[in-house]
């Protein structure tokens, strides 16, 4: 055993003199082959886990960014630290991690290093394939579909440690995880990213999270890597999240041609048309994903679309970045979004972050500097006053009280980095909080900014005809509808459209130029009807230039109203305005024939009788007060047989029903929003006192979701309730607390109740 530790020791030595030599042949050599070289050497001494992350952190405190990254500093750090990681490895350190190790067969191992290769050649990976395999943990063995992972080269420079993108097959998991990517600590910005997404995670925005372990691949080590956990199903559960579509909003056409640097008049890598979601072929085969899939794309081109953002964790994302005073995790290759179907809003996954550094110019002229993506532009652009803006702001700097412990929380896996310090970004704080006024008066002007820096046309160059990928984006729509968008501001000739092969009667004819700010498309009619994904083909030619776009996924037509845009209020003569964000019902009885939509706070006095229509509902985008009397109750119920109940969203305030009988209600479905419940509250507290709903004809007779539930006397209510564990306890606690009331046995009883949720 001794021998054998000092032959691996040998070996470490070895790979340090290597790595040193080939630098100093760098300038003497082929570039490209020692670029490989030197990341092959250079990973093959990480395998070994010399006790740090990566060369930079052995020198990197925290209090400066990016000359800590250079070739030099990161020779000179690991030259200078020599004796320590020497000292580590006679030492001998075990790290206690878990040990996973992963097996793919030769064939497909050469699947995935010929998507290398090409990654290497080109500098961008692109559209890698998966290839079976299988991964060993904890004596287990679990089927998975691997391949490569990462668009640029920091991921698969060198053989050694890739980075790879694991799905397990069958729902299975390991360390939590069902879909995964296995990266080097360097290439997901350890510990900077790990610190940055927890803490925005812990503020209720969706993101990843990471573990660490000891990596083996076909039986070599591959050392310390990290696991990152990807979007999926499980991973949207996992922070209470219900399931639902991810989009990206980038083209990667324009990095593909070798970061081609396309005239700015050129559409390709247009954000506002170029979508995707994650895992599209799964979810777009539920028709209800497909409605979420068109509406999301035909409001980004509307010029202000901001309704279909959540404001307040883009903006707190947002801060965030300000706060790190690094935008990179905001960037659309980095974001993800996730549509909320409570909500009917997009909310950021964010990925990636940098270091933080230090503001060196006045907060004015960074703002005004930063690029922004058309998400942001859109938030930001939104009217907010000072009391909005004081509470993003101080929501997001709390979030980053404690970041320093985040940052070096897994300093025991690599002993020889450096201590990192957070001074950076409490003097980043204190900089924006002196300065707020200037970022307040930025976020005030920001719309009269950006019109201010819209400039003209320029011409196209005439070089540049033949090397655009594509020349139009493609829509087709279940009723026959194409849409097609000129992605250059010059004319363009539609040689034909075929469908499934065949050549439609549609064929030579021109489409106009784009205009600037405008995406009005050119409709043809077609009766290619139904879905018909990747079965539309249209053939363009450019002067001489011919190319061929297939068709997004089809797209529907019709049920993709968002009812959660409206308010109804002023429609209903017994509902009066108490002021700007308050509303009343009168007491009487009403007769309801249309969904009541409230923007704002809604009080329901005593003896109001409502009798609801078949597609009638109650939706309050902020609290209720429903107090009725004992002798004077509030009613809730059909007029016939059924009506779709009532939704309360986004509260700032705890609702209260106090005396109210609610009866008949079903599901709440309309156009985009399909709730499960009869009464459903969503981010929204509420207190219940002698309330009783019955005849209920939904999945859920009551839903509370990520809200808090309390009683004070009795609640009846059907038996298919479902809400969160915390509503569970508090409804278990009232039963146990009635039981007592009624007989001293149930002391006894209740006990044991409370011991067993102990």
């Amino acid at each position: 055993m001794i021998l054998k530790k000092r032959e691996s020791n040998i070996t470490i030595y070895i790979v340090i003199a290597t790595v040193v030599m080939t630098v100093i042949a760098y300038f003497a050599l082929n570039k490209k082959n020692i670029v490989l070289s030197l990341h092959n050497e250079s990973e093959y001494l990480m395998s070994h886990n010399p006790g740090f992350s990566f060369p930079r952190n052995l020198i990197d405190t925290g209090e400066y960014y990016s000359r800590a990254g250079s070739t030099s500093l990161k020779l000179k750090s690991i030259v200078s630290n020599l004796p320590k990681i020497i000292a580590y490895k006679l030492k001998g350190n075990d790290n206690e991690l878990e040990n996973i190790d992963v097996s793919i067969k030769f064939l497909n191992l050469e699947s995935i290093l010929k998507d290398r290769k090409i990654a290497v050649n080109s500098g961008y990976l692109s559209d890698p394939s998966y290839v079976n395999a299988t991964i060993e943990y904890d004596q287990k063995t679990y089927k998975a579909k691997i391949r490569l992972k990462g668009n640029i080269a920091d991921h698969w420079m060198s053989e050694h440690r890739m980075s790879l993108r694991v799905r397990l097959e069958s729902g299975e998991s390991i360390l939590g995880f069902n879909t995964f990517s296995i990266q080097k600590p360097r290439a997901r910005q350890y510990p900077y990213e790990q610190a940055f997404q927890e803490a925005l995670r812990d503020g209720g925005n969706l993101a990843a999270k990471y573990k660490f372990s000891n990596i083996s691949v076909n039986g070599k080590n591959w050392g310390v890597m990290i696991l990152e956990e990807e979007v999926s199903k499980e991973f949207l559960e996992k922070q209470r999240a219900k399931d639902s579509i991810v989009f990206r909003f980038s083209d990667d056409k324009k990095r593909l041609k070798h970061y081609s640097d396309y005239h700015s008049d050129y559409r390709i890598s247009d954000e506002k048309l170029f979508a995707t979601i994650v895992r599209q072929k799964k979810y777009l085969k539920d028709i209800e994903n497909r409605k979420k899939y068109t509406y999301i794309l035909e409001e980004r081109l509307k010029e202000k679309h901001a309704e279909i953002y959540s404001t307040s964790h883009h903006m707190k994302s947002f801060i965030a970045s300000l706060l790190w005073n690094n935008q990179h995790t905001l960037y659309n290759s980095n974001s993800k979004y996730y549509f909320n179907p409570y909500t009917l809003q997009l909310e950021p996954i964010t990925a990636d972050q940098l270091n933080f550094s230090l503001y060196a110019d006045q907060l004015g002229l960074v703002l005004d500097n930063i690029p922004i993506n058309e998400v942001y532009r859109q938030v930001i652009s939104l009217p907010m006053d000072d009391h909005d803006k004081d509470k993003y702001l101080a929501d997001t700097i709390e979030l980053f009280s404690n970041t320093e412990k985040k940052i070096n929380q897994y300093h025991k896996y690599f002993p020889l980095d450096k201590y990192k310090k957070d001074i950076v970004l409490i003097d980043n704080i204190n900089f924006i909080n002196r300065n707020k006024d200037i970022f307040y008066e930025w976020i005030d002007n920001y719309e009269i900014k950006q019109k201010d820096e819209i400039g003209g046309k320029d011409i196209l160059f005439s070089t540049q005809d033949t090397i655009f990928p594509q020349h139009l984006h493609v829509r087709h729509y279940n009723d026959g509808k194409i849409l097609l968008f000129n992605l250059l501001p010059e004319k363009v000739k539609i040689n034909r459209i075929s469908f499934d092969g065949n050549t439609t009667r549609h064929r030579n004819f021109i489409i106009p130029g784009y205009i600037e700010g405008n995406y009005e498309p050119y409709v043809v009619r077609t009766d290619i009807t139904g879905i018909q994904d990747n079965k539309i083909i249209i053939d363009s030619t450019y002067k001489d230039n011919v190319s061929s776009t297939i068709a997004y996924p089809t797209l529907i037509q019709h049920g993709i109203s968002n009812p959660l845009l409206l308010n109804t209020a002023h429609e209903f003569d017994f509902i009066n305005q108490l002021d700007n964000k308050t509303y009343e019902i009168e007491s009487g009885d009403w007769i309801v024939n249309k969904p009541i939509i409230i923007e704002g706070n809604l009080h329901i006095l005593p003896g109001v009788n409502l009798k609801l229509h078949r597609d009638a509902y109650i939706i309050v985008k902020g609290s209720i007060t429903a107090i009725g009397d004992r002798s004077n109750l509030v009613t809730l119920k059909a007029v016939s047989d059924t009506w779709k109940g009532i939704y309360v969203l986004n509260a700032d305030k705890k609702s209260q029903f106090k005396n109210v009988n609610i009866s008949n209600v079903s599901a709440l479905e309309d156009g985009l929003l399909k709730l499960t419940g009869g009464i459903t509250f969503y981010m929204s507290d509420v207190d219940f006192e002698n309330v009783k709903i019955s005849n209920v004809k939904a999945e859920d007779a009551l839903n509370i979701v990520k809200s808090s539930v309390d009683h004070s006397s009795d609640l009846i209510i059907p038996p298919t309730v479902h809400t969160d564990f915390a509503f569970l306890l508090v409804v278990s606690i009232i039963i146990a607390s009635v039981i007592i009331a009624r007989s001293y046995i149930s002391v006894f009883l209740s006990g044991i109740a409370l011991k067993i949720f102990a």
